[in-house]
């Protein structure tokens, strides 16, 4: 799953840009400068093969949502 090549700070940033922070809000939140957070979404765009942030908020949904809405239901499942 590609999920996996993703490391633990780009998942952040990745989340913090969902949330609707701007790149500096993000490079101010987690003490690393612009252009570091640039370069983090230079390469997740690299490891996704995606374009631009209406791509990665796709990729998104349909990765990381839909595994964690499909965890849910089967957690409910089997409390019934």
């Amino acid at each position: 799953m590609q999920t996996q090549i993703i490391t633990k700070t780009e998942d952040r940033v990745i989340r913090l840009k969902l949330q609707g922070l701007s790149r500096k809000e993000i490079a101010e939140l987690t003490g690393r400068s612009t252009g570091t957070i640039q370069r983090h979404f230079q390469n997740v765009y690299v490891k996704l093969q995606i374009q631009n942030e209406i791509e990665l908020y796709n990729w998104y949904a349909e990765n990381i949502l839909d595994i964690n809405i499909r965890k849910m239901l089967q957690t409910e499942a089997l409390c019934l």
